[in-house]
């Protein structure tokens, strides 16, 4: 079992930018708004979940970090294409 070790500083992630967050992982921040936040799970996966403002925050799957802030970036992207709420 490979322990994640979230650094204590900002870093930028398909154009996002992750801060440290009080759940083991990080906060997603995506043109200036929180959109989503990712943590810890097993080896070297990173639970992905959209953020959703009234509604149950999506759980958007298990990845490698990178691909994991990717996802929620994408589904941000996509929500506000169709004209969804962020």
């Amino acid at each position: 079992m490979v322990e994640h070790r979230v650094q204590p500083h900002t870093c930028e992630i398909a154009g996002a930018t992750l801060t440290v967050s009080t759940s083991n992982g990080y906060s997603v921040i995506y043109r200036g708004d929180y959109v989503g936040y990712i943590h810890a799970s097993l080896g070297d996966r990173w639970n992905a979940y959209r953020r959703r403002l009234g509604t149950p925050d999506d759980h958007l799957g298990k990845f490698g970090q990178e691909e994991a802030v990717r996802r929620i970036v994408r589904a941000v992207s996509t929500a506000s294409a169709t004209g969804a709420a962020p």
